[in-house]
C-alpha cells in the first residue's frame, strides 16, 4: 500500500491576539513537507512537482520539504496541485486551501498546509473509504448549507479519522501475517496460536465494520454542528447589524432636532425612529443569553465567546442604559415628552433641546464608534472559527 501525505497544517506563526485594526500583510510564506506513508510508516518524499497558481512549478527537496511565497492580496485561497501522474489529492478537498485574507493580519505571516495524496498502489479498501468521505462532503457542499471553511474542516477531520483507523487495521494485519508465518513454519500446528489468529481475524472484521459506523456518525455529527453554527451566526450577526443601523438612525436625528418642532410629520418620524431602536434593543435584550450559550456550545472558542459577551454588554449597559436612558433621555427625550403633555412651553422646550442635543449626539458618536469596532471584531472571530 502506498499513500502520500503532503503535510501542510494551517498554522499561523507567532500566534498572538488579533484585532481588526492590525496591518494586513500582502504576502505569505507557505512551508510544507511531503511525506509518504507505507502501511503505518511515514517518510519524506523527494522530487514531487507541486503547482500553485501564479507560481512556476517547483519540487520537494531530498527530505520532502518545500517552501514558497505567494502574494495573496485579495485572494482568499490557494489552489495546490501535483503534476505527477499516478497520484491524486485527497485532502484538502480539491486541493483548495483557505487563506481568508481577513485572517492574515500579521506582518510577514508563515503558513503550513496539510495535503493528502494517494497513489496507484493505495490499498483499495482505504481508497474506497476516501472516495466515500469525499462523496459525503461534496453532497453537503452541493446543498450550500455550510461555509467553505466548514466543508474543508469536516473533510479534513473525516480523512484524519479514516487514517487513524487504517493504522489500527494495518497493525493487526501485520500481527495476523506474523502468526500465519509462525503456523506455516511448524510441522505440528499450535492450537493456542491458531486461536489467537482467529480472534484477531474476528476483531479485525469488527473493526472494519465499526470504522464505517464511526465515520458515518462523525460525518453527521460534524455536519449538524456546522449547520447550527451557520444558523446562529446568521441570526446574531443580523441582530447586531440591525441594532447598529437603528442606533445610528437615532443618533442622526439629533443633528437636526429643530425640525421636530416644525410639523406633526417630523414628530411622527422622530418617534418612529425611537420606536424602531427600542424594538431592536428588545430583541438583543431577550436573545443575548441564548446566543452566548450557543457560541459556548458550538464554537469551542472562549475568545470568540468573550468578544460576543462584551459586545452585548456594551449595547445593553453602555449604550442603552447609560446613553439612551441616561444622556439622551435627560437632555432630549424627557423635554419632548414634557412638551407633548404640555408640562413645558414650546419655546422653553426648543431651547432645552437645542442645548441638550449636542451633548447626547457626542455621547452617541463615541459609543457608536466603539460599537462598530466591537461588532466587526466579534463577527470576525466567529466567522474565522466557523
Amino acid at each position: 500500500m502506498k499513500i502520500i501525505l503532503i503535510i501542510l497544517s494551517l498554522i499561523l506563526s507567532g500566534m498572538v491576539t488579533v484585532t481588526v485594526a492590525q496591518v494586513k500583510a500582502e504576502t505569505v510564506e507557505v512551508r510544507g513537507r511531503l511525506v509518504e506513508q507505507i502501511d503505518d510508516q511515514k517518510r519524506g518524499v523527494p522530487n514531487i512537482e507541486i503547482k500553485v497558481k501564479t507560481k512556476k512549478p517547483f519540487k520537494t527537496n531530498k527530505t520532502g520539504d518545500f517552501k514558497f511565497t505567494v502574494d495573496y492580496k485579495k485572494s482568499d485561497y490557494l489552489n495546490i496541485s501535483i503534476s505527477n501522474q499516478g497520484y491524486r489529492i485527497v485532502s484538502p478537498l480539491e486541493g483548495i486551501i483557505e487563506l481568508m485574507g481577513e485572517q492574515l493580519l500579521y506582518q510577514n505571516p508563515i503558513i503550513q498546509v496539510e495535503i493528502l495524496v494517494v497513489g496507484d498502489y493505495t490499498d483499495s479498501v482505504l481508497e474506497e473509504k476516501f472516495f466515500e468521505v469525499e462523496r459525503k462532503v461534496k453532497s453537503l457542499e452541493r446543498e450550500r448549507q455550510l461555509h467553505r471553511k466548514q466543508i474543508n474542516k469536516l473533510h479534513e477531520q473525516l480523512i484524519q479519522k479514516t487514517l487513524a483507523f487504517e493504522n489500527q487495521r494495518q497493525h493487526r494485519k501485520k500481527k495476523m501475517n506474523e502468526m500465519q508465518r509462525n503456523l506455516d513454519s511448524r510441522i505440528h500446528q499450535n492450537k493456542e496460536l491458531q486461536d489467537s489468529l482467529k480472534l484477531l481475524q474476528i476483531q479485525n472484521g469488527k473493526l472494519n465494520k465499526r470504522v464505517d459506523e464511526l465515520t458515518e456518525e462523525l460525518f453527521y455529527a460534524l455536519a449538524e454542528k456546522y449547520k447550527r453554527q451557520q444558523k446562529y451566526y446568521k441570526e446574531f450577526s443580523k441582530e447586531l447589524q440591525d441594532y447598529l443601523v437603528k442606533v445610528k438612525d437615532l443618533r442622526d436625528w439629533l443633528k437636526h432636532m429643530d425640525d421636530y418642532f416644525l410639523n406633526p410629520q417630523a414628530q411622527e418620524d422622530f418617534f418612529h425612529v425611537v420606536s424602531e431602536y427600542e424594538k431592536t434593543w428588545l430583541i438583543i435584550n431577550n436573545k443575548h443569553a441564548s446566543y452566548e450559550k450557543a457560541v459556548d456550545q458550538e464554537w469551542d472558542n472562549k475568545f470568540a465567546l468573550k468578544n460576543l459577551q462584551n459586545t452585548f454588554r456594551y449595547i445593553l449597559d453602555d449604550i442603552h442604559k447609560n446613553t439612551f436612558l441616561g444622556t439622551f433621555n435627560d437632555n432630549v427625550y424627557r423635554t419632548l415628552q414634557d412638551w407633548a403633555t404640555r408640562k413645558t412651553r414650546k419655546g422653553k422646550a426648543e431651547k432645552l433641546v437645542a442645548k441638550g442635543s449636542p451633548i447626547a449626539l457626542q455621547d452617541f458618536n463615541i459609543k457608536i464608534n466603539q460599537l462598530e469596532k466591537m461588532i466587526e471584531e466579534t463577527l470576525f472571530q466567529l466567522r474565522s472559527n466557523l
